[in-house]
């Protein structure tokens, strides 16, 4: 951090920030970062020269907060994830609120429609053959149900996934709800959709070893609204896929 808050980072106050990182990085792996960003060469990195890792450290609570989405990375660093293919997996939770004169069907009609209309947008979204590994409807028979979801995908390039999940989250997020909302089913008519959604991208081959974010990279869109529901599900789930060898 700024501990003499003069505005810019000293070399010692830039490699501290190394621990602070998600993942961690090592004072050897802090002092190459240093050098490149020292680009007037004054033995100083100012808040335009910081580069990502160390800018997200840097910037306080306002990274805290984007941090609950995961890592958000940096134009430079994103380029060295393209093109190097990642498993993508996670979970996601849409609440459906219903208005009270509708007939809801079974849950497990409900998660078919659901599910598909999920796994359909999804993988226009993001640009993958979307696998619905699970679907499950849970609530207690109110007008507000939440269904569970457990989906898989090979990314040729996951560094276009991540930069579409850093990019366009919100947008998402909405033509997610609106696919399911549009379903054209009696008991949607009026009713309302809400996504949250976990994906964990893992990368393997060759160029793994070397990411600058290591080799595993976490996005959440979306507002968590059952967090227990959404517990139990990563735990079936058994905490994503494991990265090819």
């Amino acid at each position: 951090m700024d501990a003499d808050s003069d505005g810019k980072l000293s070399k010692e106050e830039f490699v501290a920030l190394g621990p602070l990182l998600d993942p961690p990085m090592s004072q050897g792996s802090m002092l190459p970062l240093f050098s490149e960003a020292d680009a007037d060469g004054d033995g100083f990195v100012s808040p335009e020269e910081l580069p990502g890792p160390a800018a997200a450290g840097a910037e306080g609570d306002e990274a805290d907060e984007a941090s609950d989405d995961g890592p958000r990375l940096a134009d430079r660093e994103l380029a060295a994830y393209r093109r190097v293919p990642a498993i993508a997996s996670g979970t996601a939770e849409l609440v459906l609120t219903l208005r009270p004169d509708v007939k809801v069907p079974r849950p497990s009609e409900l998660s078919k429609d659901v599910g598909e209309a999920f796994q359909a947008e999804l993988g226009k979204q993001l640009g993958l053959d979307v696998n619905l590994a699970s679907a499950e409807s849970v609530g207690d028979g109110g007008t507000v149900r939440s269904v569970l979801l457990m989906w898989t995908a090979d990314a040729e390039d996951g560094g276009a996934v991540q930069a579409t999940l850093q990019s366009r989250a919100t947008a998402i997020e909405k033509a997610v709800e609106e696919r399911v909302t549009g379903l054209g089913a009696p008991w949607m008519r009026g009713g309302t959709a809400e996504l949250w959604l976990g994906c964990s991208l893992d990368f393997y081959g060759p160029g793994a070893a070397s990411l600058p974010r290591g080799s595993k990279l976490v996005r959440k869109l979306g507002v968590q609204k059952d967090r227990q529901a959404a517990h139990s599900l990563d735990a079936r789930a058994g905490g994503g896929a494991e990265a090819r060898p």
